[in-house]
């Protein structure tokens, strides 16, 4: 569809301060542009609306991107083959992602949520990721409810639902997810004496234990590598000092 062209009386109309579609209606009504005049010019008012939303959405997730560690694949699942053999991979699972990636996701003003239906067998979940400004964008995946595990038909259905909505989240947000031994680096965690020893600290020293953990690259304190012990015990007696 063409753009639609501004009437020849809105280039005298005076500055907007506020460029909200309401703003430019109301000083359209008091130059009393007439009616024809006026529904073009909203029609480009929530154009440009939307057109900032969507590049205000992709900033934010441009820059939850930046801030979102790679999640380790910490689950391991077996599956059972028709022939009687099985295999197995690894995965993040659900609430682990969530632990890290939603208070990423509100420091940038964004959420989400999901809804799912159930057709013919299949389950298809689609997830929604909104932004603060108004702008949505949606992922969708569906996936088989019948398997043949012993498992009720309401533990199958909570089993799909689960897995799409990991695929969902895992897909609109562009996440990375990866085994924990990446890179050659240390995949083992702190020892429990450890992270007592850290919350001990986190504490003594008052903080924030959400954006410790946003600096540590973790979702809990139990997810702190090994290796990157020393450097959380620093930083917390920094904070102290």
């Amino acid at each position: 569809m063409p753009e639609p062209q501004l009437p020849e009386r809105v280039e005298h109309l005076p500055t907007v301060q506020d460029n909200s579609p309401a703003a430019i209606l109301r000083v359209a009504v008091e130059t009393k542009l007439d009616a024809a005049s006026i529904e073009r010019l909203a029609e480009l008012a929530w154009r440009q609306q939307d057109r900032d939303a969507a590049r205000e959405f992709a900033d934010a997730l441009a820059k939850f991107q930046n801030e979102c560690p790679t999640i380790g694949q910490t689950k391991t699942a077996k599956i059972a083959t028709k022939s009687g053999g099985s295999y197995t991979f690894t995965y993040s699972p659900l609430d682990r992602i969530d632990k890290i990636v939603k208070p990423r996701c509100f420091a940038n003003g964004l959420s989400y949520s999901w809804d799912s239906e159930i057709e013919g067998g299949m389950m298809k979940v689609t997830c929604c990721l909104r932004h603060v400004n108004g702008h949505k964008e949606h992922s969708s995946f569906s996936c088989p409810t019948s398997s043949s595990s012993g498992a009720s038909d309401a533990q199958k259905y909570a089993m799909a639902l689960t897995f799409a909505k990991r695929q969902t989240l895992t897909a609109i947000l562009g996440l990375t997810t990866t085994d924990e031994d990446t890179d050659g680096a240390d995949p083992s965690t702190i020892t429990p004496e450890q992270a007592a020893t850290i919350r001990d600290m986190i504490s003594a020293v008052g903080a924030n234990e959400n954006k410790f953990l946003l600096y540590m690259g973790v979702g809990e304190v139990e997810d702190i590598r090994a290796s990157d012990y020393r450097r959380a015990v620093v930083a917390l007696k920094a904070k102290g000092e």
